[in-house]
């Protein structure tokens, strides 16, 4: 968490895309990476069932803004 609010840049943001997978993914924790970066525009996204991974992918890279 402090490596990820030290590489913080207000002129560089760092998006992340938080993918969990299976039914034993700790969404708290999920959130609390997310939540490190405010304003980031970061995202976390669930698949409890690994086999539609391919739409929750294909969700959160349909979600990405101002990417340059």
């Amino acid at each position: 968490m402090a490596a990820l609010k030290r590489a913080q840049d207000p002129k560089k943001p760092i998006r992340l895309v938080l993918i969990g997978i299976g039914d034993k993914v700790s969404v708290d924790e999920l959130k609390m990476l997310r939540d490190a970066l405010p304003n980031s525009n970061s995202g976390v996204f669930l698949a409890p069932d690994p086999t539609k991974i391919t739409s929750i992918f294909a969700q959160a890279i349909g979600s990405r803004t101002g990417v340059i």
